[in-house]
């Protein structure tokens, strides 16, 4: 029997109920979408979205960053960016994320974009929270990375 996405937006919400210790959640009014929540715990946020064309829900997250990281990004020697990136990007795909990031210039990232898809086949509430679980530990990836940046001067020596 294959539901629909109201039936699904039901189940999810019920679960986050049910997982309210570790999770609370926001309802965003979207006329676009069947569901739009934000799911927060330890202060770190993942969009759950259903919408009415897909048979999917999609997690997804993005994180900003300060100035200053955007600066020690800017300021690595060119060996050191030329593997940031990539190299994070890496991480968040083994992880099973979809990952991007958005760019204000060429060398300027002004924030990354974690995804990931689950089909309603495949939706258990143990497959839902692994894969809330994941996005949480994308966003710690992603912290971990850039908080490497201020260890870094700009000739590439790790600072004491």
């Amino acid at each position: 029997m294959s539901l629909s996405q109201q039936e699904i937006s039901l189940r999810i919400k019920r679960w986050l109920i049910e997982e309210s210790d570790i999770w609370r959640f926001d309802e965003i009014e979207d006329p676009t979408v069947v569901m739009n929540l934000v799911a927060i715990s330890n202060n770190r946020n993942v969009n759950i979205i259903v919408d009415d064309l897909h048979d999917k829900v999609t997690l997804i997250t993005s994180m900003n960053f300060s100035k200053q990281q955007k600066n020690s990004l800017y300021l690595l020697p060119s060996k050191e960016k030329n593997r940031f990136i990539p190299d994070l990007l890496m991480a968040l795909y083994q992880l099973g994320l979809l990952a991007r990031h958005s760019n204000s210039s060429k060398d300027k990232i002004e924030k990354f974009i974690m995804e990931k898809l689950i089909y309603f086949d495949g939706l258990t509430k143990d497959k839902f929270f692994d894969s809330l679980f994941t996005m949480l530990l994308g966003i710690d990836t992603l912290q971990q990375y850039f908080n490497r940046l201020s260890l870094i001067s700009n000739d590439g020596e790790t600072l004491d």
